[in-house]
């Protein structure tokens, strides 16, 4: 074990001693001052660290810190499960607020186009599989959020993934509105554009599940 320097006086003093050979000072205390400043060096760098990714990542447009505050992707593995969390709360939230506008329509449809109840219907049956798929996703331990070398660009393939599924899921809020306004004139079409994109949104999140599940260390 190497030796450390007295605080006090500066003298070279063996790190089992309990008291410094030269001016008697305590080194048991000495090593408790040590060790917090180790501790509050290496949070430090780690606060650094994620500060970084953060301006990292508002620097793509400042996508992720406008749509998930608090999102600060996967470079960092203390964070990669955080990351993970935030970006499925985020759009169980958004399915959430989807679904309630949904049934708002299909309640209106049931007097002003009774003959689009039934895809009504189809549509929020999907989009309440696709939430409690989201919700009670499972990737199991290790793979990539606990590795501790994950090269960039599967990161980033990781990253395009979930930019993939928020902007989907984020157009289909829209399509919905759209299809609130229009329900009668040009609804059938509206209805179709609302599918492909429930339909886009499940396959995104099932190509970003599957990429998860098998991703593997590559040396």
């Amino acid at each position: 074990m190497p030796n450390v320097n007295c605080m006090k006086c500066g003298a070279d003093t063996p790190a089992e001693a309990k008291f410094c050979m030269s001016c008697g000072a305590s080194m048991t205390e000495q090593k408790k001052q040590m060790s917090k400043a180790t501790d509050a060096a290496k949070l430090s760098k780690k606060t650094e660290e994620a500060t970084r990714i953060t301006e990292e990542v508002k620097g793509k447009g400042g996508f992720w810190q406008k749509i998930i505050p608090g999102y600060h992707g996967y470079k960092q593995k203390e964070m990669r499960r955080e990351s993970d969390k935030l970006l499925r709360d985020h759009l169980v939230k958004q399915i959430s607020m989807t679904k309630k506008e949904l049934t708002s329509i299909q309640e209106d449809a049931v007097d002003s186009a009774p003959s689009f109840l039934t895809k009504l219907e189809d549509m929020l049956t999907e989009l309440d599989t696709f939430q409690r798929t989201i919700q009670h996703a499972d990737y199991g331990f290790g793979g990539m959020f606990d590795a501790v070398k994950v090269k960039e660009n599967e990161l980033d393939k990781l990253l395009d993934f979930d930019k993939q599924v928020v902007e989907t899921v984020m157009n289909l809020d829209n399509q919905i509105k759209e299809l609130k306004d229009n329900l009668g004139e040009g609804g059938v079409d509206k209805i179709k554009a609302v599918r492909s994109s429930i339909k886009n949104a499940i396959k995104y999140y099932g190509q970003r599940s599957e990429y998860l599940k098998g991703w593997t260390p590559t040396t």
